[in-house]
Order: structure tokens, then C-alpha cells, then sequence
């Protein structure tokens, strides 16, 4: 009896060192996206992981270009996150309204990625973003771009949105100026969760020209292959709840 007691006490000593490492894992998963930790991470860290990539992004975007924001110049804050994120080796010029139109005529870009381009009009807009990640596996880095936006420079110069991921009904993008987000208020370059109806809505007043897809030859991104490495059980919740993002984890 004393053994057993002896042994069930180290196999709880044991329990809990492992857990610590789990937890000590997770919580280093958003900055250096480790496989091994992306596998510990609860789903309320899951949605922080991209709320601190995307504000990252945004400060590294503007400390390169030496600006204060990029209101007024969103193809600007686009392009330049093509190049951080690696899917572009160098920095392509372009207003919005002929971004479409130079990455459709692409077969891959010069930082390995290919290139899925798929025109859009305001009828099928929904149809299309909604079919983008329909099986609720997360898909990232999409330009969504407009030929027309809604401001006075918008309606000459369009306007672009670069999209970080896409789950399920749900698509989680940063924007190069404020909006208003139901009752709240969100800064440049943080983290805009919404449903895809809800960014329909958004953008109604817009041209769309359409979206492209940024895929790594591998045919893996660093948060797909996170997913497909996750247990069962964890990806059915992810796919059950369609990945509904609030701002309060954020």
C-alpha cells in the first residue's frame, strides 16, 4: 500500500511538470509560433495568437516606412504587408484599384507563393468569401480589393484589404484607418473580427474588382499546419463554433 501511494504521488509530481511545460509552451507560441506549443494552446490564446500578429505587423509595417499611420494610403499598408509576411520579396507599387488586376495576372510571386485570384462583383461577394474556408479549416493571407471604395479618395484611388485568416463564416483582417465595429471603435491596424456578412456589409458601398489567395508552394501556412497538427477533439470545437472571435479576448 505504501508503494502504491508512493507511486501514485511521483505520477502526480509528473502530471504537474508536464502540464507547467505545456502551459510555459503556449504562452511562448504567439511570438515564435512553435509547433510543439501551438498544440497546448487553449482556444482563448488560439484568438490571441492573431491579435498580437496582426499589432506586430502593423508597428513593423510602420517602423519600415517611417510613418505615423497609413490613413489615406491603404494599398501602401497592403503592399508592405505582403512584404513582411514574406509573400513578397520586394515592395510592388500599385493603388488599390489595379491590385487585382497585377496579382491575377500572376502565377506565383517572387517570395514563393501562389497565386489564386478570383473576380468578385457585389452580387456573389458573400458566396465567394464564404466559400473560402467553408470546411472551417483556417486559410490565411488574402488581398481583397476594391476598384471603387467609399470616401472621396477611395472612389478614385479603390481601396484594398489585406486578410490575415479566414475560418469557418468568421475573417479576421486589420485595416489601414479606424472602423466602427457594431459598438465599438477599432484603431489602425488592430485586429477586425467579423462574419463574413458582416464585412459585406461593411464594404457595400465599394467596387469590389476581387480576392486573391496567397499559397505557400508547400500548400501549408504556419496556422494550417498548426490546425492539421492539433487533436480531434479540438479541431471538431474549432469547426463547431466557426471560430466566432470576440474583442474581449483580444
Amino acid at each position: 500500500m505504501k508503494y502504491r501511494f508512493t507511486a501514485w504521488l511521483l505520477l502526480l509530481f509528473f502530471l504537474q511538470g508536464a502540464f507547467c511545460a505545456a502551459e510555459g509552451e503556449a504562452e511562448a507560441a504567439p511570438a515564435a509560433f512553435s509547433a510543439a506549443g501551438y498544440r497546448a494552446l487553449t482556444l482563448h490564446r488560439l484568438e490571441r495568437l492573431y491579435s498580437t500578429d496582426i499589432r506586430e505587423a502593423y508597428r513593423a509595417v510602420l517602423k519600415s516606412t517611417n510613418r505615423e499611420n497609413f490613413r489615406g494610403y491603404c494599398a501602401m499598408y497592403v503592399n508592405n504587408l505582403l512584404v513582411y509576411y514574406g509573400i513578397n520579396r520586394s515592395y510592388i507599387k500599385g493603388n488599390a484599384n489595379v491590385l487585382y488586376g497585377i496579382y491575377s495576372r500572376k502565377q506565383e510571386t517572387d517570395g514563393g507563393y501562389t497565386v489564386e485570384a478570383t473576380p468578385m462583383r457585389s452580387s456573389n461577394m458573400e458566396e465567394i468569401l464564404l466559400s473560402l474556408s467553408a470546411d472551417g479549416t483556417p486559410r490565411e493571407f488574402y488581398l481583397l480589393a476594391f476598384s471603387k471604395g467609399q470616401t472621396e479618395k477611395g472612389k478614385e484611388f479603390g481601396h484594398s484589404v489585406f486578410i490575415n485568416v479566414v475560418i469557418g463564416d468568421t475573417v479576421v483582417y486589420s485595416e489601414s484607418a479606424p472602423v466602427q465595429h457594431g459598438d465599438v471603435y477599432i484603431q489602425d491596424g488592430d485586429p477586425v473580427v467579423c462574419s463574413v456578412a458582416e464585412l459585406v456589409n461593411r464594404y457595400r458601398y465599394c467596387k469590389p474588382d476581387g480576392i486573391v489567395h496567397f499559397v505557400p508552394q508547400s500548400g501549408e501556412t504556419r496556422l494550417s499546419a498548426y490546425f492539421h497538427a492539433l487533436p480531434a477533439g479540438m479541431k471538431s470545437k474549432l469547426r463547431s463554433r466557426t471560430f466566432h472571435f470576440t474583442h474581449a479576448a483580444f
